[in-house]
């Protein structure tokens, strides 16, 4: 099977950096290799693929928009790119890592924050 190459209707990818595209270009190559292959078995079962998880962080996709905290610091751009892409793979798969990096990263990184600076301020 050829690999997916997506369609570009109005020259989107002329508007993308080359940090940009090899992002995309990651996250694909991602859901074609590992999503797509056992995405199926996995809906049918209502099962999650947790053996995705360590990969996904290895690829730096969760936070990846976020500066610090070991995130990958990539532009907001670049993290979309990231989340079409898991997308076409599992809608579910999408939803994990932004909950993931929206909802826990960022939080745990505003709430150390605010424990540091109280702690800072009580000294």
């Amino acid at each position: 099977m050829a690999a997916y190459s997506g369609v570009d209707y109005i020259d989107f990818d002329s508007q993308l950096n080359d940090e940009e595209k090899l992002v995309r270009q990651t996250a694909r190559q991602f859901v074609e290799n590992e999503v797509i292959p056992i995405i199926e078995k996995h809906s049918r079962e209502s099962t999650f693929p947790s053996h995705l998880v360590p990969q996904l962080g290895e690829l730096g996709f969760f936070g990846a928009n976020l500066h610090g905290y070991g995130c990958a610091g990539m532009s907001n751009v670049a993290y979309g790119l990231v989340t079409q892409e898991l997308e076409r793979g599992d809608s579910g798969l999408r939803s994990f890592v932004s909950v993931q990096s929206a909802l826990v990263i960022r939080t745990s990184g505003c709430l150390c924050s605010l424990r540091a600076k109280r702690s800072a301020a009580s000294d």
